[in-house]
Order: C-alpha cells, then structure tokens, then sequence
C-alpha cells in the first residue's frame, strides 16, 4: 500500500523582491498575475513542476480551466514568464524551471514522527519543574554540596592522621590494595 505523501511550496525570504516578480506585479492587474503564477507553482508540485495539457486546446485555455483563472491572464503570465526564463515550453505542456528548487515533501510516516516529537517535545516542557537560576557551588538539592577547604588550624587538627583519625603514632598508613592477576609481586 502506497503511503500519503505531502508537498508543499518553500519560497525564497526575497520572493516577493526578486526581478520577476516585481515586473510581473507591474503589470495592469499585476498582483493577480503574481497568485495565477504561484497556483500554477502548487499545480505543479507533484510532477516536478512540469505541467501538462492535452493538447487539443490553447495551454492556455486549459491551465485557465484547470485553474478558474482568465485565460488571457494566464498567458500573460506564460508570455512573462518564459521571456525571464522561469516557464520552459516543451511539446504537450511546459516546466515551471523554479519548482524543484521550492518543492518540499514527506510521507505520512514522517509527518506523524515529527507530530510525535514535538508532543514528546512539549510534555517534557510542561512536566519538568521550575527552577531558578542557582550560582555555582550552591547546594540545588539534587546533588551534594561541596565542602570548603578548611586550614589545618581551624579545627584544631596540626595533620592528616590526626584529621581523619588515622592513630597517633608512626607507621604507614593501610592501603588497601585489590590482589593483582598473574605472579607479579610488588617490590619493597
């Protein structure tokens, strides 16, 4: 089974002010003339921007049809057009040479992926508890807090063993030390 498949139109942030536009809005009825090209965009969309007559009539007359438009604007927008190069004539049709660039598409697989992360998406946003800004070194009750460095004289210890409790007297301290695999002995 054939999936549903999506398309859409991506237009360029400078559409609107690229020369071809702005001399097709020119145009007595220019603005019309500017929607007439952009539907003939979207028609296009799932043939590559190729779009296709039957060749009994006028190409014309039948995007007119096809589109609800006048005929006499869609060949203007046609004539216009192919002069600035963006609508190439071929023998039962012509190609909008813009359309690839601006065509986007996804399967309906990807659509509800991308639906399903952005739900995930937000439901961590709504769950996640509000935290204010802490500084660092501060205690934010998730993880222990770190204590100072305190002077041997501030709390009366003169040195490690007698800080730690470690005896009084001399030796070594013990270190534990895991056994080690094979015959290797230590040197003393």
């Amino acid at each position: 089974m054939a999936g549903t498949r999506y398309y859409w139109l991506k237009l360029p942030e400078d559409f609107f002010r690229r020369g071809y536009i702005r001399r097709l809005r020119l145009q007595p009825d220019g603005d019309r003339l500017t929607v007439i090209y952009l539907e003939m965009l979207l028609a296009g969309l799932k043939t590559g921007g190729r779009l296709e007559g039957d060749g009994a009539e006028d190409l014309a007359e039948e995007l007119a049809l096809e589109l609800f438009e006048n005929p006499q604007n869609v060949r203007t927008v046609l004539e216009l057009m192919t002069d600035r190069g963006k609508i190439r004539p071929e023998q039962d049709g012509c190609l909008l040479t813009d359309c690839e660039e601006m065509t986007g598409s996804e399967g309906a697989s990807a659509r509800r992926m991308r639906g399903s992360r952005l739900r995930e998406q937000e439901n961590r946003e709504e769950n996640a508890p509000a935290r204010e800004p802490s500084l660092p070194g501060e205690n934010d009750g998730g993880t222990p807090a770190i204590e100072p460095f305190r002077p041997a004289a501030e709390d009366g210890a003169d040195t490690v063993r007698e800080r730690y409790g470690r005896g009084s007297g001399g030796g070594s301290f013990p270190i534990p030390v895991p056994p080690l695999s094979g015959s290797f002995v230590p040197p003393r």
